[in-house]
């Protein structure tokens, strides 16, 4: 028999909650920002230099590429970018630094996203031209 007097107090055990694996709601797609990150990021994709990233793909060089935004703003759509699956945020060597940095990339989702825009951008200069005349 158990002494109740061992007994610890404190909360009840917590059980384990079924965790949700639907991914997080696309950003939307109309945020000024969020096309220049992303149109920012596909041209800047390939930047690789024997395996470090280019330092255009950091917090600090995406936030260099957009300085009439604010930095806030800019690393709040980051985040959601990351959260809804579009961009991968890792550690990674960046040319011209000894240490780690992270670095931001498109997933497939995040690029075919991106090219849409590059798309719609170019359709919509192309437009806006108006028709040739002969």
């Amino acid at each position: 028999m158990s002494d109740p007097g061992n007994r610890r107090e404190g909360p009840p055990p917590q059980t384990a909650v079924p965790r949700d694996e639907t991914p997080a709601p696309a950003p939307p797609s109309e945020s000024p920002i969020l096309r220049r990150i992303l149109l920012h990021l596909l041209k800047h994709q390939g930047d690789l230099v024997r395996f470090e990233a280019s330092p255009r793909t950091t917090e600090a060089g995406i936030l260099n590429s957009l300085p009439e935004d604010d930095p806030a703003e800019v690393k709040h759509v980051l985040r959601v970018l990351v959260q809804s699956q579009r961009l991968l945020c890792r550690s990674q060597y960046v040319v011209g630094t000894s240490d780690p940095k992270m670095v931001y990339t498109l997933t497939l989702s995040g690029r075919r996203m991106a090219l849409e825009l590059r798309q719609r951008e170019a359709e919509s200069a192309a437009n806006s031209l108006g028709p040739r005349q002969s």
